[in-house]
């Protein structure tokens, strides 16, 4: 079949769709009115929907419960093409559980938890979106970095007054002459080094340990990314007992609060460059950070989860450097708050949720949490190949350990799932073929229609057709003195004939008129008949006696 011919089936058609649309215009309106109806009370259906989520953090005051509150907010607007919006509740997670093992126990709710990266056996959770690099921040209170300090002058001195220790003043040979040159003496006029500004965590953690239970140590809440890393830093100085612990607090207000006291002298805490907590305890001016030392490297390849050795910038923190004097007389040398180049560690932090997640709904809470967070000035990278800050010279690739969802992967790819109840996210090959596809079917609904609509008015068409030719056939059978007596009869015929040429919705208008003509017809012969009967009737009736003796003498006379 050629273009002309499908444009002239297409048009008749719709023509003979609008003429039965004409016809029934009520039935068509009620209905359009109940698919309304239909549509709106579905919409509020939905609507009204809600599908609870929850979001699993660290302890209040840490960073994951920092982003946690900003993402909980953006979710929480969130609504889906059905109309369907998303419920969820921030909750912290309990200190004798992890935030993996919490998503692992809700039955309820869909979880999401911003995790540590790393994969372990058995573990069902899939990485949503990659998120900032956690700096492990070693924070040691100034009373105790002063107190190491002497502690490390005092065994100096002391090694420096035994037998042959060497002295500022040395006599050295110069380089080149023999033995009868003159000996040079070399003295040192360098400056005395601070020995809190060359303190390592090495040194604190030897002078915590020989002074039993006078110093305590805060890990951070127990399986939290602060106490696991602390515990892989403290495995590399033999551990630390228990009794230098500090238990009972349960956030890291608290611990921020311990600092300003005194009641803790080392507090470990984990999280990203800028975080608050940092620049509050900074702000605080009453600790400082400790470098890891060596160990850093040694760290990076001892653990199955992500962790690398990273630096921090020196002017981390809100105050880089105490420029105020402190009330007490041993602490009024300023200190600084975070020494250049100064080494940690560093893991990757990711938002997870369960691997049976919708690709659709993992997609569009992916993409509320990659708002929010750029929002909020936080550093994304999607393909979470961005090394930690680190000394320029040193080179680390890294890549995510968790596997990822295929939410993700499209937000990498920059395209969007393919949702079947929205048609923008189909992509351009299968919108052509399902556009294609619904054309030949439209056109194919169509002709059945013409047929549909054609064999209706055919039917109609046929009936009185017959009827027609039934009456024509009689008429054309008999005489008119035949049809002249059965009037009456032939009036009722006529009538219902008219009305149902009439009434009849089953025909097209042409042949409506020629139906019309043909009864015309009809009726002129029938109404006709009496004519002609009462004609012929006077020809045959017999003449007057007037008339037939005038005929009479009119033959006498010719003749």
């Amino acid at each position: 079949m050629n273009v002309p011919s499908i444009i002239e089936e297409a048009y008749k058609a719709l023509k003979s769709l609008c003429n039965w649309g004409r016809r029934h215009a009520q039935p068509l309106l009620n209905a359009v009115a109940l698919v309304t109806a239909l549509a709106v009370v579905w919409q509020l259906w939905f609507s009204y929907g809600e599908r609870q989520l929850v979001m699993f953090v660290g302890a209040p005051g840490s960073s994951t419960a920092a982003i946690g509150r900003e993402l909980v907010k953006e979710i929480s607007r969130t609504r889906d093409s059905r109309g369907v919006n998303y419920k969820i509740a921030l909750e912290p997670t309990p200190e004798n559980l992890s935030i993996r093992d919490r998503m692992t126990y809700e039955a309820n709710r869909i979880p999401l938890g911003i995790v540590d990266d790393g994969q372990m056996q058995g573990d069902n959770l899939r990485a949503l979106l990659p998120l900032e690099w956690d700096y492990l921040y070693v924070l040691c209170s100034h009373t105790l970095l002063k107190e190491t300090a002497d502690a490390r002058s005092a065994a100096t001195d002391e090694t420096a007054t035994k037998p042959g220790a060497p002295t500022n003043e040395q006599t050295v040979k110069p380089a080149g002459t023999g033995d009868g040159g003159q000996a040079a003496v070399v003295k040192s006029d360098s400056a005395k080094v601070d020995e809190r500004d060359v303190l390592t965590l090495a040194d604190v953690i030897a002078y915590v340990t020989s002074n039993e239970n006078k110093h305590k140590v805060f890990l951070g809440p127990s399986n939290t990314s602060s106490y696991k890393m602390a515990r892989f830093t403290l495995r590399k100085f033999g551990g630390i007992s228990d009794a230098h612990l500090a238990t009972g607090i349960a956030d890291w207000d608290a611990a921020r609060v311990a600092l300003q006291t005194g009641d803790l002298g080392l507090v470990f805490y984990s999280g990203p460059l800028g975080t608050d907590f940092i620049d509050d305890v900074a702000s605080d001016k009453m600790a400082v950070l400790l470098d890891l030392g060596d160990i850093t490297d040694a760290i990076q390849h001892s653990t199955g989860f992500q962790v690398y050795a990273a630096t921090l910038p020196a002017n981390l923190g809100a105050a880089k450097v105490h420029d105020k004097t402190s009330t007490t007389p041993d602490l009024d040398t300023p200190v600084a708050f975070c020494r250049d180049k100064l080494k940690t560690i560093a893991c990757r932090r990711v938002l997870a949720c369960p691997r049976s997640l919708p690709t659709s709904d993992a997609y569009l809470l992916a993409s509320a949490a990659l708002a929010v967070l750029v929002d909020q000035e936080y550093y994304v990278n999607l393909n979470a190949d961005d090394p930690p800050h680190n000394d320029p010279a040193a080179t680390i690739k890294t890549h995510l350990l968790m596997p990822s969802h295929p939410a993700m992967k499209l937000l990498q790819e920059g395209t969007e799932p393919i949702v079947w109840r929205q048609w923008n996210t189909w992509p351009v090959w299968l919108k052509t073929v399902v556009l294609i596809l619904l054309g030949l079917f439209a056109i194919d609904l169509l002709r059945l229609l013409t047929t549909r609509l054609e064999s209706v008015k055919s039917a109609g068409n046929d009936r009185i057709e017959k009827r027609l030719v039934e009456y024509e056939t009689e008429i054309d059978n008999k005489t008119h003195h035949e049809i002249a007596k059965d009037l009456a009869a032939w009036d009722v015929k006529l009538r219902d004939l008219r009305k149902e040429i009439h009434a009849a919705e089953d025909i097209t208008p042409s042949q409506r008129e020629s139906f019309s003509r043909r009864y015309r017809a009809l009726e002129f012969e029938i109404e006709s008949s009496p004519r002609w009967v009462h004609k012929g009737a006077l020809v045959t009736e017999p003449a007057e006696p007037g008339a037939q003796a005038n005929a009479g003498a009119t033959q006498d006379g010719t003749s």
